[in-house]
């Protein structure tokens, strides 16, 4: 059976899409790293749109810069997304850092060292 889209999911995948473009294209500011908006969850009434943000590459800190320059321009971002959706209300942005890219190359690194510990152990 299809999976029933909401309107909310609908809205989101798109609010990502514009995100993900303005971040790339028409940012202020630059960004160091690779970031990716890796998903954009709507609340119930469309009134707030929690988007996760990923980094990779760019050091240690880049996540943090990342995430500052971001918040400093939510309000652009906002009034971009006003003009190019067709909603009467576009949501508040609420930003998140999403450490999951993270949190998988964290746990290959650690299957890789118990493979070749695993390896040297039956020999």
């Amino acid at each position: 059976m299809a999976r029933e889209f909401k309107r909310a999911d609908r809205l989101g995948e798109q609010i990502q899409r514009e995100i993900a473009e303005l971040l790339q294209f028409h940012s202020r500011e630059t960004l160091p790293g690779l970031v990716t908006v890796s998903g954009v969850t709507l609340t119930r009434d469309m009134g707030y749109a929690d988007v996760h943000i990923s980094v990779l590459g760019g050091g240690d800190d880049a996540l943090d810069t990342v995430m500052e320059r971001i918040e400093a321009q939510k309000g652009y971002f906002r009034t971009e997304l006003g003009r190019r959706l067709h909603v009467r209300r576009v949501p508040e942005l609420r930003f998140y850092s999403d450490l999951t890219q993270e949190k998988g190359a964290h746990m290959r690194e650690l299957i890789n060292k118990a493979r070749a510990s695993d390896s040297s152990s039956e020999e």
